[in-house]
């Protein structure tokens, strides 16, 4: 009976102690001291959550460099494929061409263009990713189709310098096609060339293809006959000059070639 009165007893005090630490909670009486322990103890919880989250924030982090990887990857293949088919279009269309002769052509591509600058100038030379090592020397002739590109000045084992035909130090002997009028290209540079040393008697006109005469030599080097140097867009002519000059435009866009060919020799 004693024990019973005792478990009584017990049970109300527990009671009162529960009731009363609501009442002192909705009061805000522990809010100091929840504050306190709140503070004391965030950096052991934030680290618990640290410890607990890292094997997921590990997995995820992996995921992330898993993909990034494989977009890198896929990206590279994907350069690589353009690139495979840009070369093998520039190779099927080259060699569709009808050459005026039969050349050996050695496919290169160029790997820089240290001189132009988008929107404010045009290429003046190509370094190409092929040098002695693969039989180029200066002179030789450099193509795309059936037009001039350049000439190649300057080599070294593995890689080569094309000077463009508008480059200001280019000039050789040209003919026009249509009238067959003589006379020296001249590059003028940023794109530009001029048709110089044309007698007053022979004819020039418009849209007319400017060609090489050819100075093809038993080395290799220098210009084939009959490649397109580009067309005539304007003429000028004055009855005191000696000579008549004419405005020639390229058929090229130099900023969108990235495979050409230099003239090796003739086919044997």
């Amino acid at each position: 009976m004693h024990k019973r009165v005792n478990l009584f007893f017990t049970f109300l005090v527990f009671i009162f102690l529960s009731f009363a630490i609501i009442m002192l909670q909705k009061a805000h009486v522990f809010d100091p001291v929840l504050g306190l322990f709140e503070k004391i103890t965030a950096p052991f919880q934030k680290i618990t959550l640290q410890v607990f989250n890292f094997p997921g924030q590990l997995l995820t982090n992996n995921e992330i460099k898993k993909l990034k990887d494989e977009n890198a990857v896929l990206l590279k293949k994907l350069t690589a494929q353009k690139t495979i088919e840009e070369d093998n279009k520039a190779l099927k269309d080259q060699f569709e061409t009808k050459l005026p002769v039969s050349l050996r052509l050695l496919p290169v591509n160029i790997i820089g263009s240290p001189s132009f600058v988008p929107g404010l100038s045009m290429p003046e030379y190509f370094v190409i990713d092929h040098g002695l090592s693969s039989g180029i020397k200066t002179g030789q002739a450099v193509i795309f189709k059936d037009n001039v590109v350049g000439k190649i000045i300057k080599v070294s084992s593995n890689i080569a310098i094309v000077n463009l035909l508008t480059s200001e130090s280019s000039s050789f002997t040209v003919k026009t096609l249509e009238t067959q009028a003589l006379g020296v290209i001249k590059g003028q540079g940023n794109g530009e060339m001029t048709l110089d040393n044309v007698l007053l008697s022979d004819k020039l006109q418009n849209s007319d293809a400017v060609i090489t005469k050819g100075d093809f030599d038993i080395n290799g080097t220098g210009y084939p006959q009959d490649l397109v140097i580009g067309k005539i867009v304007s003429i000028e002519k004055k009855p005191s000059s000696l000579f008549q000059t004419a405005s020639v435009k390229s058929l090229l866009n130099f900023n969108k070639l990235s495979t050409i060919f230099v003239v090796m020799g003739y086919k044997e």
